[in-house]
């Protein structure tokens, strides 16, 4: 994507979300209040900054802002997981394994259910987008599976637009007797339908909308990542484990321009949330993060460790680490696993490696204990 390419009429009244349907859910901060009406085309707010009595302004924010960070946005206060419906702390663990059962040939089966919906979601202080999301979070689940799993995924569209999901990694992408590609088969409002096929190899993958304009759905939040692990015969070692998506949102998008500039970043959605609640580690306990990037209108995302070098496996697809670094870039939709141990106890910065990111909420500690 370049800044020279842009979105075109066609284009967007040709899309299955189209420019009513993105209309429909970006709230302008001069109506949010007051009326229903929507602003007029070319410009659309997605983020706004209305009043927010549940909003808890920093009495639970663990104090973590070095001085060079003084005055800079979305530092001031801390967004409550009540507000949002879903804690980013508790993302970093949670991993959705679906329903088990098993086939009479043996093979396990999981199913997941993802369902869509229009959503405000906060991304700092006073700074919430208008959304579309997987399961009320955003990111989307993190769904889990081992290598010759059977799986079953039902996607439910609840929003006001239609959506589809794109599975990276290695599957079929005609189901038996039926020609069209699934990923290209826009489900209305209202609609569902079934995704299935077996996780015939091991890695990390992303997950996202697949419906046009592209660029504006997976902004507004419709990604999740995707962990089949190594079959039980060679399984990776045991670690605290901790899965991030990195993704930005812009504070204004003109219809007119598909490469808008992004102003806040964050991993798991809140801008600054681990730099105010640092992430609590072990000295000497291995650690394994699952990383995906989600981030639109920038070329790339990084990850830096302050520190420290990690074992890099590129869309983990691979038990034999590509380096032993402290940095890595990943493109939109790039995936990477990423092992490491701390030897001594203290606060360790990661962020990403681009200052502007950092500045605009892309900045986190470990903090480490004996």
């Amino acid at each position: 994507m370049t800044n020279q390419r842009r979105m075109s009429r066609r284009m967007l009244l040709g899309g299955s979300i189209g420019v009513a349907g993105l209309a429909s859910s970006l709230v302008n901060p001069q109506t949010a209040h007051a009326s229903s009406a929507l602003p007029q085309p070319p410009v659309y707010n997605t983020l706004y900054m209305p009043d927010m009595p549940d909003m808890d302004m920093g009495s639970n924010a663990t104090v973590g802002l070095t001085p060079s960070m003084v005055g800079l946005p979305y530092q001031v206060g801390d967004v409550s997981p009540k507000v949002n419906g879903f804690d980013p702390a508790q993302m970093l663990t949670t991993f959705d394994h679906g329903k088990v059962s098993m086939l009479p040939s043996r093979q396990t089966v999981r199913d997941y259910t993802l369902t869509v919906t229009d959503k405000m979601i906060y991304l700092g202080p006073k700074v919430a987008l208008a959304a579309s999301v997987y399961n009320g979070r955003l990111p989307g689940p993190y769904l889990r599976a081992t290598q010759g799993d059977h799986i079953r995924i039902t996607l439910i569209n609840k929003s006001t637009t239609s959506h589809s999901i794109n599975f990276s990694g290695l599957h079929p992408s005609n189901p038996p007797g039926k020609l069209p590609d699934m990923a290209f088969q826009p489900v209305p409002k209202g609609g569902h339908t079934i995704y299935e096929f077996d996780a015939t190899q091991f890695g990390l993958h992303m997950y996202q909308s697949f419906a046009n304009p592209m660029t504006f759905t997976t902004l507004r939040g419709l990604f999740g990542m995707f962990i089949v692990d190594p079959p039980a015969t060679q399984p990776r070692p045991q670690a605290t484990e901790l899965a991030m998506v990195m993704s930005a949102s812009p504070l204004k998008v003109d219809l007119k321009d598909n490469t808008p500039d992004n102003d806040i970043y964050a991993v798991n959605a809140v801008a600054y949330q681990f730099m105010k609640h640092p992430i609590p580690l072990r000295m000497n306990k291995p650690v394994r993060v699952y990383l995906g990037n989600a981030t639109e209108f920038d070329r790339i995302n990084s990850f830096h460790l302050h520190a420290n070098l990690f074992n890099l496996y590129r869309s983990g697809t691979s038990l034999t680490p590509d380096e032993l670094t402290d940095t890595v870039t990943l493109c939109h939709g790039q995936t990477a696993i990423l092992e490491f141990m701390f030897k001594f106890p203290g606060d360790y910065m990661f962020h990403a490696h681009q200052a502007e990111f950092s500045d605009k909420g892309w900045t986190s500690t470990f903090r480490v204990t004996p």
